[in-house]
């Protein structure tokens, strides 16, 4: 991923220097809670050995985007965790926490429900309860997009610091 980031990076610049503006909203990974071996059987060089919902792992090692250090980059990213809701005793005790596989640290910008979210499954014309970052970015992309449509003159970095600065979580 390292190798790619940098190209990546510099492409993304490029477009913010035409004039382009963009937001991304990506997934900050499923791997905390997973613990990790050495293996030369995987391209990472690390397979999974079992799970431990105490492990945590930095959204930092999850994809291109969120290797991206460029300050311009990332106030045009946003990192979304997985978070799990929580059932209280009443409908209006009802909250959201981390789901222990969600990747965490200071790349994670906001958390979103991402846990037990029926969808679409693999071209067997059905739907399924699946859980992981992946299905609780679109969420945040949804709202992004909500909060563009009040505003079309809002920059991308305005958009991210309206969805952060709202965030609970």
């Amino acid at each position: 991923l390292q190798a790619y980031s940098p190209r990546m990076q510099n492409y993304y610049l490029r477009l913010l220097n035409k004039g382009y503006d963009f937001l991304i909203v990506t997934s900050a990974g499923n791997a905390s809670g997973l613990k990790f071996k050495e293996s030369n059987k995987t391209e990472s060089g690390f397979e999974s050995s079992g799970v431990d919902k105490s492990a945590t792992l930095p959204a930092l090692y999850n994809n291109v985007f969120t290797l991206m250090s460029n300050d311009r980059m990332r106030d045009r990213i946003v990192v979304v965790g997985n978070a799990k809701r929580e059932k209280g005793w009443f409908a209006s005790s009802v909250t959201y926490k981390r789901n222990y596989d969600s990747c965490v640290g200071d790349r994670v910008d906001v958390m979103a429900p991402g846990t037990d979210i029926e969808s679409t499954w693999d071209g067997e014309k059905s739907y399924k309860k699946i859980s992981g970052t992946s299905m609780a970015s679109p969420h945040v992309a949804g709202v992004a997009a909500m909060v563009w449509s009040i505003n079309n003159g809002f920059t991308a970095a305005e958009v991210k610091q309206i969805l952060t600065d709202a965030a609970t979580i």
